[in-house]
């Protein structure tokens, strides 16, 4: 079980209302938990898989980057999508994340639905923190 400080948020009076930390920074890792395509509003991009996976890793950016972190570092991603083959289909979106460093291991799986209807894709990273 992670202890407080070492889970931290990304909204948090929505993330401590339903149980979850955005991620959590233990034993040289950074494990983030799967972020999907939203802004305060709702659902970013709606039927727009390119829009929604472009919106996810600007998320994951954002939570890399608040612990000095890049891309570079992530070691291992699962990408969990509704629909596969827009989702392949639209991968020059995910490439284009990852093109001037080492890709991670990765795992992308289909499932019948997100927590959301709208929502096309989920995606969890682990990064590893510098030596």
């Amino acid at each position: 079980m992670a202890r407080h400080d070492q889970a931290f948020y990304f909204n948090e009076a929505i993330e401590k209302k339903l149980a979850f930390a955005r991620g959590v920074k233990s034993r040289g890792h950074v494990y983030v938990s799967g972020c999907a395509s939203t802004d305060s509003n709702g659902v970013v991009g709606i039927g727009d898989m390119a829009l929604q996976i472009k919106t996810v890793y600007a998320q994951i950016e954002a939570i890399l980057t608040q612990h000095g972190l890049t891309f570079e570092h992530v070691i291992k991603e699962v990408m969990y999508t509704t629909d596969m083959k827009a989702f392949i289909a639209a991968g020059d979106v995910r490439a284009a994340v990852y093109q001037n460093v080492a890709p991670p291991a990765a795992t992308g799986v289909e499932v019948t639905a997100l927590v959301h209807p709208d929502m096309m894709v989920e995606i969890e990273v682990i990064a590893e923190l510098p030596e």
